[in-house]
């Protein structure tokens, strides 16, 4: 039998969408981090903000109305780590999903990010991953846990 290798667990990002898919995620998320003593980050990126014009006043009280929501229910996961005596930080990004996880990631220097996929079927079935997923394992240069929900219709 080979030598054991260790390798180090301190950060873990925890991307989210607040759906049930992020859910199953956060189950592995706040394991993982219990078990490794590990810190964790949770982000959420508003993706549909990213190009609005903020000029006009009605649009601008909107957008906060909107952030003031989100940052509510990042409050609520950052919480729910905390319940768990994990060490937690929480973040809004206004960006498109997947670049704001490879950005984050590559500055944080996480050692691991775990994230829920919608997933996708194909007319024979098959699963593929979600856009948001499928370009985070393919292109961060960080290890990538994916987690699918067992919501009905997944594939066994």
């Amino acid at each position: 039998m080979g030598k054991r290798v260790r390798i180090p667990m301190k950060t873990i990002l925890f991307p989210t969408d607040f759906s049930v898919y992020s859910e199953k995620a956060r189950e592995y998320a706040l394991a993982f981090a219990r078990k490794w003593k590990a810190h964790v980050y949770v982000i959420h990126a508003l993706e549909f903000l990213y190009e609005i014009n903020l000029e006009d006043p009605q649009i601008q009280s909107w957008c906060q109305s909107i952030i003031d929501e989100f940052e509510s229910k990042l409050q609520n996961e950052v919480n729910l780590f905390r319940d768990y005596g994990i060490d937690v930080k929480g973040e809004l990004i206004i960006g498109i999903s997947w670049k704001v996880i490879l950005s984050f990631a590559h500055e944080k220097d996480v050692d691991l990010v775990i994230l829920g996929s919608h997933g996708l079927r194909t007319e024979e079935g098959r699963f593929l991953l979600g856009t948001t997923s499928h370009k985070v394992a393919l292109m961060c240069s960080k290890p990538v846990l994916i987690i699918r929900s067992d919501q009905e219709g997944d594939v066994p």
